[in-house]
């Protein structure tokens, strides 16, 4: 395969077209994030495998984006055994892990679709920016039904970034979590009730449970 190396900064970032088997060196990054590994391929019903070199310590971010299927990626260590894993990330058919390396050496990043069906897609290997990892954070609460911590999370998330409309309204979604939780009611974001309560009812039942303002 071959590799088309852009300039070099801080990091390299490196551009390819490929189906399958590419490998760089995975510097860390000084403090900001540039891609440090992008793929765009076509994939077929199977995995495509990548390569990079990690530094015990360093937060990445590998994202897999398709408009074609629903992505699946996961990462392994050079013993093969499982780092990360991530299907659907935040609400979206895509997919990203957030992670800190636990040790130095060769990653490989196994992408594949859901159904088992092709398509074309995008692979990208990272740096972890302050916003990547509060966001990540912010649903790992989210799905554990933290919902007081993740409705921190995602503020701290939109303090770093502002310009992310989905941390807005993901933390809208917690607070919705948190106040049917408040009621001893369950709250599925994929599944929310048919009607949510209007502000006036919304109110009324707060009052009754003394959970805070929508």
């Amino acid at each position: 395969m071959k590799l088309f190396p852009m300039k070099r900064l801080w990091v390299a970032s490196l551009t390819a077209i490929a189906v399958s088997g590419a490998s760089l060196a995975l510097p860390v990054a000084p403090g900001f994030a540039e891609d440090l590994l992008q793929e765009s391929g076509s994939l077929a019903p199977a995995n495509d495998e990548y390569t990079f070199s990690g530094t015990a310590g360093q937060s990445i971010t590998i994202t897999m984006t398709s408009d074609e299927f629903d992505t699946v990626i996961e990462l392994l260590d050079a013993q093969g055994q499982q780092v990360a894993f991530n299907d659907d990330y935040a609400r979206t058919l895509n997919s990203t892990i957030v992670t800190t390396l636990p040790r130095t050496g060769t990653y490989k990043v196994l992408a594949r679709s859901f159904s088992g069906a092709g398509g074309r897609y995008v692979i990208t290997v990272r740096a972890s920016t302050p916003y990547d990892q509060s966001y990540s954070q912010a649903w790992t609460l989210y799905m554990e039904s933290n919902y007081d911590g993740a409705i921190a999370a995602f503020g701290e998330a939109i303090e770093l970034d502002p310009n992310q409309p989905a941390a807005y309204a993901d933390r809208a979604e917690a607070r919705w979590g948190e106040f049917y939780a408040s009621l001893g009611e369950s709250y599925d974001y994929e599944n929310p009730p048919p009607t949510r309560c209007s502000v006036e009812s919304c109110d009324r039942r707060r009052l009754r449970t003394g959970s805070r303002s929508l």
